[in-house]
């Protein structure tokens, strides 16, 4: 019987993460089966989602209070497709708020193996949560080695599987390339704005990453970029924010990354898309007063963004809250943008990149050792 494989993804990132899995697990095995939720680069994989996962995206800790009868009906259906297809694996793909209940609700139904692929970020606020990851997960997948480390103080069984980004993206970017490859001018300084993926993230970080374009496009020779996920998210963002200061990129972030020099960009993947492109950011984090509130309660870290994380250290500029305005960006990209600064964070990227990479032949087998 060839091994079935419950998946849940529900953010972009998540997606991404899915797509290189499934991708990873056929080479091993063709025959293995995949059910559950996922996006558009894991349906480019094969993968048959048996609903769409919009419904599941949902930023913060305040924003899924107030959708919680919708998640919670999506969620009993996803749980109830996944016992049906009597999988012998369930792997939730980040999302962790919803991903680990459903491990809960599995384990007290059924005899499946629970996976967490990217380690809650117990490490970062709550590390107490981790104390309980035993009762109901199996396996945890961890992106980076810090996090093995912390979960072994709580004996919880994970492996280090590295990020699959570090391996397909080169160390060694060439900007000249991918400048001439989006007909873009050579000898112009590029700066790229990331204003997330999540309705939520633009609302709060696209306005600002605009003004920001307007002020600097009368001062300085740049061009700017801002690449997007798909149309939908032009139309339901710009409106009349749309000018020609800037140039939009569907689908394409990664390229566009790759001829940016500096960024601007929201925290979380997009910052580790940017260390890996060689595009060090200006990290923004805007949000609402309750979820700013609970973040300053529960942070055990020192930082947000995850280069600064990764390299222990404030090597970018992190921007929170009121600071999230034209004139401080402004400040802070003209800053870094000094030579002798954009060396050492560039450096320091370089090395960190080398760190997030695993053998990809050895990559996953840990699950086929759970059943």
């Amino acid at each position: 019987m060839p091994l079935k494989v419950g998946l849940c993804a529900t953010e972009s990132s998540g997606d991404i993460l899915g797509s290189d899995l499934i991708r990873n697990l056929k080479s091993k095995d063709p025959l293995i089966e995949f059910f559950g939720l996922g996006g558009s680069e894991m349906r480019k994989e094969g993968f048959n989602s048996f609903d769409s996962n919009e419904e599941l995206q949902v930023m913060g800790l305040i924003d899924p209070i107030f959708r919680i009868n919708r998640i919670l009906k999506k969620r009993n259906e996803l749980i109830d497709h996944l016992i049906d297809k009597n999988i012998d694996i369930f792997i939730g793909i980040d999302s962790p708020s919803l991903n680990l209940g459903i491990s809960r609700i599995l384990k007290k139904k059924s005899n499946i193996k629970t996976v967490q692929y990217v380690c809650p970020q117990v490490w970062a606020w709550r590390s107490n949560r981790a104390k309980k990851f035993n009762d109901f997960l199996d396996l945890v997948l961890n992106l980076f080695p810090f996090e093995k480390r912390f979960l072994q103080n709580f004996s919880v069984n994970s492996v280090f599987v590295g990020h699959p980004k570090a391996s397909r993206i080169s160390t060694n970017i060439d900007k000249l390339k991918y400048k001439l490859e989006l007909d873009l001018d050579p000898d112009l300084k590029t700066l790229s704005f990331l204003p997330g993926s999540r309705k939520s993230e633009i609302n709060a970080h696209l306005p600002v990453m605009i003004e920001t374009i307007n002020s600097l496009s009368k001062k300085e020779d740049y061009q700017f970029l801002i690449p997007f996920k798909d149309e939908n998210e032009i139309s339901r963002n710009l409106g009349n924010l749309k000018s020609n200061t800037y140039k939009i990129f569907i689908d394409k972030t990664d390229t566009v990354l790759a001829a940016t020099d500096i960024a601007v960009s929201v925290s979380g993947t997009a910052t580790l898309e940017c260390l890996l492109n060689q595009a060090p950011p200006v990290v923004c984090y805007k949000t609402n007063f309750f979820n700013n509130f609970l973040l300053n309660q529960f942070l055990n870290t020192k930082y947000i963004s995850l280069p600064n994380i990764l390299a222990e250290e404030k090597l970018i500029p992190e921007l929170r809250q009121g600071f999230v305005n034209a004139d401080q960006i402004e400040k802070e990209l003209l800053n870094m943008s000094e030579a002798t600064n954009l060396d050492r964070i560039k450096m320091k990227f370089h090395e960190i990149h080398n760190s997030l990479k695993v053998n990809q032949e050895d990559k996953f087998n840990c699950l086929f050792d759970l059943v």
